[in-house]
């Protein structure tokens, strides 16, 4: 027996996750025109640690007591009372640096580190992004609602060093000023 074994579940899950086909899709002047479909996408089903910068990148919404927190660039909803993570959003290959809820605990922000950050606006309900924020040129230190959820205010870190207000549901920066 060879030192490694693989589960077989996680094996055969792989191989459904992993198998392309082509199909032909379109007859084009005489020969079919062939696209890749997946037959299964790789789900990140559990994460394990956290990438908590500071305390603006771990939150908790009170009226449901779901945590929200970072893992790289993914970011983790664990439902506290049973203690089991609700699923994962996805930012695109940046390290998220800021988490907050939304006052009604509808939205998540998430700021990301790095040239060029966004913040990012997920809808809670169908887990998808809303709405991503471009206007400050280094990473995100902190993103919020306002009480009445009419802003977003966003703050850079210490090499960014500006403060912009958006207008919400808007996505309108209505200012933006540096700051010592």
């Amino acid at each position: 027996m060879s030192g490694q074994m693989s589960h077989p579940d996680r094996r055969n899950r792989w191989r459904r996750a992993s198998s392309i086909e082509t199909q032909p899709t379109a007859l084009q002047g005489s020969q079919f025109v062939h696209q890749k479909t997946l037959d299964n996408q790789i789900v990140l089903e559990h994460v394990l640690g956290m990438t908590v910068y500071s305390n603006s990148a771990l939150t908790c919404d009170p009226r449901s007591g779901v945590v929200a927190y970072p893992a790289g660039c993914v970011l983790v909803l664990l439902d506290s009372v049973k203690n089991k993570q609700l699923g994962t959003l996805h930012a695109p290959r940046k390290s998220i640096t800021a988490v907050s809820f939304s006052c009604d605990g509808r939205f998540v922000l998430t700021g990301e580190s790095g040239l060029q950050p966004a913040v990012r606006v997920w809808d809670i309900s169908t887990m998808a992004e809303v709405a991503m924020l471009r206007g400050h040129s280094f990473g995100i230190k902190t993103a919020v609602f306002s009480p009445r959820m009419r802003k977003i205010i966003v703050v850079g870190d210490a090499q960014d060093m500006m403060i912009s207000v958006w207008s919400w549901p808007g996505k309108m920066m209505n200012s933006l000023n540096k700051f010592s």
